[in-house]
């Protein structure tokens, strides 16, 4: 086996870093869908207690947000 050359090992170090960004992308796509989906459950949570702590009169459907 050759040693590799310097221009080959800055292909690899680049190819690598191009990699690397791309699933850091990734993954912050991901991470903001978490957060959107995390931020429905609350607001559907905070939904939840509101209607608990008001009566409401028989047949009253509660308003949900969208």
């Amino acid at each position: 086996m050759s040693n590799p050359t310097a221009a080959e090992l800055l292909a690899v170090s680049q190819g690598s870093r191009v990699a690397f960004k791309g699933k850091m992308d990734s993954m912050a796509i991901e991470i903001n869908h978490l957060h959107r989906d995390l931020r429905k459950v609350a607001d559907w949570i905070i939904d939840v207690e509101g209607d608990m702590e008001t009566p409401k009169k028989r047949g009253q459907v509660s308003e949900s947000r969208g």
